[in-house]
């Protein structure tokens, strides 16, 4: 199996510690190169789909959409286990979040798993962000009897900024949190759940936006899947080329003029069980009536 520059290592440390934690798991090796999912994990209803990366540098816009995509096509969780970005080693307390998908250190993966000690500092274009509990934080306010507008003068954020973080509508940076803190206690703050808290969203309407079609096979895949599905995505660098969410999800993966039609068979195979999804290979022509009787 092929791997970016120190990222064998780190995969075969991140299988280890989710079978620890009780997860199934299939490391996927198609495409060899710049591959947007390198592992498939599952335990009951939670699904990930994760990408390793020994330095963050090393991730293409390509493989970061793909990762994304996946993810809302699948209705599964999305992670990036990396050490580094740009040689700068990333911090084991924080989950960095870029594009909508949250990155954190196979040290804070271990952690989170098999410790259960979870993070509060998450990471936003260098931003130290920490999650509120917008419910708490207002209780507490009440219960030391303080108004609004008292917070804001103690904190120096205007009276509207409270009332945005007992709203659930905004976090507080780090130095603010820390005054916070102070005055109300820490039990203000919200543990951040690395599978399932989304916090940057991927936006939908780049994900539904139809892509460039490569052929008449690819074309014809497409405008049968997008009257059987609420959504249909195509995939570059994985195994899958094309995923269709409806009542079910069907995976699709194209044979035709690949090399290494098993292995990349055996991939979609193992995203295809891990998903529940229906696997559909296309070769010629003639396999395109199996989507056509949907």
């Amino acid at each position: 199996m092929r791997w970016e520059t120190g990222a064998g290592n780190i995969a075969e440390d991140v299988s280890r510690t989710l079978r620890r934690a009780g997860f199934r798991v299939e490391l996927l090796s198609y495409p060899h190169v710049a591959r947007s999912i390198d592992i498939v994990a599952c335990k009951g209803d939670t699904r990930v789909f994760m990408k390793i990366s020994g330095d963050l540098r090393d991730l293409s816009g390509m493989e970061m959409d793909d990762l994304k995509k996946s993810g809302v096509a699948y209705n599964s969780s999305t992670l990036i286990v990396a050490e580094r970005n740009g040689g700068r080693k990333l911090e084991d307390d924080v989950v960095y979040v870029r594009n909508g998908v949250n990155i954190v250190t196979p040290e804070l993966l271990n952690n989170y798993l098999l410790r259960n000690n979870k993070p509060i500092v998450v990471n936003i274009k260098g931003n130290y962000l920490l999650k509120l509990s917008a419910s708490r934080l207002h209780e507490k306010r009440k219960e030391i009897g303080l108004t609004r507008g008292e917070l804001a003068e103690m904190l120096g954020v205007s009276r509207k900024t409270i009332y945005m973080y007992e709203k659930g509508e905004l976090m507080i940076s780090l130095q603010k949190g820390i005054e916070l803190a102070r005055v109300i206690g820490e039990d203000v703050f919200d543990e951040i759940d690395i599978f399932s808290d989304k916090i940057e969203a991927p936006a939908l309407d780049d994900i539904r936006e139809e892509p460039l079609l490569s052929d008449e096979i690819e074309e014809t895949i497409w405008r049968l899947l997008n009257r059987l599905s609420n959504l249909v995505v195509k995939l570059s660098r994985t195994p899958v080329d094309i995923v269709a969410k409806g009542r079910d999800t069907i995976t699709v993966t194209r044979l035709d003029g690949v090399e290494e039609k098993a292995e990349k068979l055996e991939n979609a195979e193992k995203i295809a069980r891990t998903t529940g999804s229906r696997l559909v290979t296309i070769e010629t022509k003639s396999d395109l009536k199996s989507l056509r009787s949907e």
